[in-house]
C-alpha cells in the first residue's frame, strides 16, 4: 500500500517547509556571524546555535524524504497518525536551537516543565522515524 495522499502531502510538505526554514537560517547565521551585521548581533545571543538549527532542519528534511520515499518504494502502510507525529517532530525538535539562539541559559532547564519540554522534542521524531524503519525491516527480514 502505496502512502496516502494525506501521507505524501505530510511528509513531503513538511520537508519543503524544513528546508526553507534551513535556508533562511543559513542566511541569516551568515549575516550575523560572518557580515556582522550590527541589529542582528544584538538580537541574537548566540548565533552558532543557527548554524545547528539550520543542519539539524536540513537532516529532518532527508529524514522525512528518505521515510517518504521507503514507504512509497516497498509499499509500506504505516498509521496516519504515525506520521503526523513524525511530522510534528521533525518541526519541533530543530526548532530548540532557534530558542537557543536568543535564550542561552534554555541550554541548562532548571524546573520540571523545561526538562519535558527539552526530552519531548525526541519523542514523536524518533517514534516515528524508529516506526518506519522498523516496519521496513520486519516486511524484508520477517
Amino acid at each position: 500500500m502505496n502512502p496516502s495522499e494525506f501521507q505524501t502531502n505530510a511528509l513531503l510538505g513538511t520537508a519543503c517547509f524544513n528546508i526553507l526554514i534551513s535556508l533562511v537560517l543559513a542566511w541569516v547565521s551568515a549575516f550575523v556571524i560572518y557580515g556582522k551585521v550590527e541589529w542582528l548581533k544584538r538580537r541574537i545571543a548566540a548565533p552558532r546555535q543557527l548554524v545547528r538549527a539550520h543542519i539539524d532542519f536540513l537532516m529532518m528534511t532527508f529524514l522525512l524524504g528518505f521515510a517518504h520515499y521507503i514507504i512509497q518504494g516497498v509499499d509500506l502502510s504505516i498509521p496516519d497518525w504515525v506520521i503526523v507525529l513524525f511530522c510534528v517532530g521533525a518541526v519541533y525538535n530543530p526548532s530548540g536551537f532557534i530558542v537557543l539562539a536568543f535564550a542561552p541559559q534554555k541550554a541548562n532547564p532548571q524546573s520540571t516543565f523545561e526538562k519535558v519540554l527539552l526530552h519531548a522534542g525526541f519523542i514523536p521524531v524518533t517514534l516515528g522515524a524508529a516506526w518506519v524503519a522498523v516496519a521496513f525491516l520486519i516486511s524484508r527480514f520477517a
